[in-house]
């Protein structure tokens, strides 16, 4: 009986402490995925806020921006741009804070980026103040528009500065300088499209300083001041026009124009030797040359520009009459009527120039040619009683 007790005692025993493990064992798996189930609660939690954190800094970047600088003193502050990237004609280029760039018409220029200190640069817009307004990435800067400001404003007629500011809610925390650098074909168009003289004038002259060898400019100018009835600043303008362009002959005649309606022999006598060395066979501007001595009482100089004006067109009436004169003024008589002589054979009729060899055989005291030449004329005139009298 003690040992069946004590068997079934040990039974007991036995299985007392199978029990007590598997009681254990289950108390074990039963904390375990407690523990389990929380922690992914929390780590799900966890992941759903920080995921709503980046929805709203995205999604709501200024309202972000509003309630941490509003709460926070140390945020409190403006953004700060610490560099800008553009790209001008197709190359990169950084600058800080301030910086400046140059541009000028023709030129293509981008913003490329922007450094701030705001998160991801979200809610900045930049803007060219009365040229271009919220400019965005990769969008062009319009430099005609600010090219064309530049000519309006005139100033120096060298250039004119404009800023690239950035905003962030309306405050305005940084910039750049585009500075517009305006060209001698930039106001060679502006004084073109322009209607009062004046004006014209002062676009040209601007031109001028940045392009003074220019022979365009130049000739705006001359055609502009003769137009305003300035005919010395004309001459001026033509000259220079000359000087850069020795072989342009429409210049040329305007400056010989211009000589002759200011009674400038001096500046003529120049004129018509330029055009000579490039048309020297012209008998025209070589007896426009003679008289131009002439009227400045060169007679000898006046003598060989006539005489080569006849050499090229010997029959020419008018270029041996401006000699006969020549020689007449020298007191040359012999000369002089020889010369008139051959005109009055071209052309009897010429009444003026039989008066002129009555003065000359009367002067020479030729009683026999002064006769005949009586005669000649009485026969264009012969109801003068004049002539019939001194006859």
């Amino acid at each position: 009986m003690k040992n069946e007790f004590r068997r079934k005692h040990g039974e007991f025993d036995s299985s007392s402490k199978k029990n007590d493990f598997r009681r254990k064992h289950g108390e074990s798996d039963s904390s375990s995925k407690k523990t389990f189930s929380i922690t992914t609660i929390i780590f799900f939690f966890l992941g759903v806020i920080t995921l709503a954190g980046f929805l709203l800094l995205f999604f709501f970047p200024d309202l972000f921006d509003q309630v941490i600088k509003g709460r926070t003193s140390f945020f409190n502050t403006k953004p700060t741009l610490h560099q800008v990237i553009i790209d001008l004609n197709g190359k990169e280029r950084k600058l800080p804070d301030r910086g400046i760039i140059e541009v000028q018409s023709g030129d293509k220029l981008n913003l490329v980026d922007v450094d701030t200190s705001v998160f991801f640069n979200r809610g900045i817009n930049a803007e060219i103040e009365n040229i271009q307004s919220d400019i965005g990435f990769n969008a062009p800067v319009e430099i005609n528009k600010m090219v064309e400001a530049t000519l309006k404003s005139f100033h120096d007629g060298q250039g004119k500065e404009f800023r690239l500011t950035f905003h962030k809610n309306g405050a305005a925390f940084g910039s750049i300088g585009i500075k517009v650098a305006l060209t001698a074909a930039d106001w060679l168009t502006w004084g073109d499209a322009q209607k009062e003289g004046k004006v014209k004038i002062k676009c040209y002259q601007f031109a001028k300083k940045l392009s003074p060898e220019n022979p365009e400019i130049n000739l705006r100018l001359a055609e502009t001041y003769k137009a305003a009835k300035d005919l010395r600043d004309s001459i001026k303008a033509y000259e220079e026009a000359v000087k850069a362009d020795p072989k342009n002959m429409d210049n040329l005649l305007s400056l010989e124009d211009l000589y002759s309606k200011t009674k400038n022999n001096d500046g003529l006598i120049i004129t018509y030797e330029r055009i000579l060395k490039l048309d020297p066979k012209n008998a025209t501007v070589y007896n426009n040359l003679g008289y131009a001595y002439f009227k400045k009482g060169d007679l000898k100089m006046a003598e060989g520009a006539y005489n080569k004006a006849l050499v090229i067109n010997p029959k020419d009436a008018d270029f041996r009459t401006n000699l006969a004169k020549v020689y007449e003024q020298n007191k040359n008589y012999p000369q002089a009527i020889k010369e008139y002589e051959k005109v009055s054979s071209q052309n009897p009729q010429n009444k003026n120039v039989l008066y002129t060899l009555i003065n000359l055989y009367s002067a020479k005291k030729d009683s026999d040619n002064l006769i005949n030449t009586y005669e000649r004329l009485l026969k264009l005139e012969p109801k003068n009683a004049t002539l019939y009298n001194n006859l």
